[in-house]
């Protein structure tokens, strides 16, 4: 098991990457409370998995099923009755940023 060494750096970092603001009394309790959790952590080091793989690739990706044959859209200007501005075959939709 490693040994984790939380110190006043790690704490100053993670504040700031949080954007907390924490007295010298704050930073000491959660100096104490994140070295608990991390070695809590630490217990899934201990996990023995030998030379399995912990993941499998399998080849079937989106398999459909074979009463699901995908069809084409043809109904275009179904759609496109469904708005307001059409312009040289385009749906004109407000900008939003």
């Amino acid at each position: 098991m490693a040994e984790t060494i939380i110190d006043g750096k790690i704490i100053e970092r993670v504040s700031e990457i949080a954007r907390l603001r924490l007295s010298e009394i704050e930073k000491e309790k959660f100096e104490e409370e994140f070295e608990r959790i991390l070695k809590k952590f630490s217990i899934i080091d201990e996990i023995k998995v030998g030379e399995k793989e912990l993941y499998y690739v399998v080849d079937n990706v989106n398999v459909l099923r074979k009463d699901s044959e995908s069809k084409p859209f043809n109904n275009i200007n179904g759609i496109k009755n469904n708005f307001n501005k059409i312009e040289d075959e385009y749906i004109i939709v407000p900008r939003n940023l």
